[in-house]
């Protein structure tokens, strides 16, 4: 079953913010303020140092991410623009033609919306949605043209398949790979260092120390989940909706097969 989002920052933030106060209670039984403050002239630069590198670290992360993710967005609407061009560009098309690769696009856009986008949520992809985008080529090839007319139309819709193909192919790999396991790896251990460093800090206050240590927890909790969030763009709360692909089932698609009504009768 697929984790909420929200779900997920609220068990992400209460872990490391447990996990935090746990550490500094730690603390404050191992060593003596006295230590502490001893050492804090070495302490707060290198805290500068970490705290800096790894910031940057990872809002280099969260910017990828978010760049994926609309990059992933605009690449379904390409696919369902180019689809819905195909669709229009094959009424123009002999009767047989037209009728079956007007068919083709209506079907492959319900496998895609019925089937593949749910699997996509779980980093797969639909073979009967992969079945009819094939088919849906095979009759795009298929045109045998007799005029000009129909011969740029059928280069056209040549053009809109490639586009369709492109896009499902990025639509697909975007929905199959996130952040790897060595990533994630130096995310943790990064945010771990720097809570550390805040745990060092030489204050008589245990309530004000546990404060501040919190708002940095959760400063890095709130961006871990983020980056989760914009790694996964077909999964969680943060899902990119077909909203295209649901236009054209709805709207783009319920006009009937007929020839233009405009074209001479031949």
């Amino acid at each position: 079953m697929q984790i909420q989002t929200t779900v997920m920052a609220i068990v992400v933030i209460t872990l490391l913010s447990g996990t935090a106060v746990f550490a500094q209670f730690l603390v404050r039984k191992t060593f003596k303020h006295e230590d502490l403050l001893e050492h804090s002239p070495i302490l707060e630069p290198l805290l500068g140092v970490v705290g800096t590198l790894f910031s940057v670290l990872l809002g280099f992360l969260v910017a990828g991410a978010m760049e994926r993710y609309h990059d992933a967005r605009v690449n379904v609407d390409l696919e369902a623009n180019s689809v819905g061009d195909v669709f229009r560009l094959a009424k123009g098309l002999e009767d047989a033609d037209r009728k079956l690769i007007r068919n083709c696009c209506r079907e492959y856009v319900d496998d895609v919306l019925d089937d593949e986008w749910k699997l996509m949520e779980t980093h797969k992809s639909s073979d009967k949605a992969q079945e009819k985008y094939q088919e849906l080529w095979d009759a795009a090839l298929s045109i045998q043209p007799h005029d000009d007319r129909i011969t740029n139309i059928h280069q056209t819709i040549l053009t809109s398949m490639q586009s369709v193909g492109q896009n499902r192919r990025m639509r697909i790999v975007a929905s199959q790979h996130g952040l790897g396991e060595m990533q994630w790896l130096v995310v943790m251990l990064g945010s771990a260092i720097t809570v550390v460093f805040t745990l060092l800090f030489p204050m008589r206050k245990a309530s004000f120390h546990l404060i501040l240590t919190l708002l940095v927890t959760l400063s890095l909790g709130l961006n871990i989940w983020l980056l989760s969030a914009y790694s996964t763009p077909f999964a969680g709360e943060l899902r990119i909706v077909p909203y295209m692909f649901q236009m054209l089932r709805e709207t783009t698609f319920k006009g009937d097969d007929q020839a233009p009504r405009y074209l001479p009768a031949q």
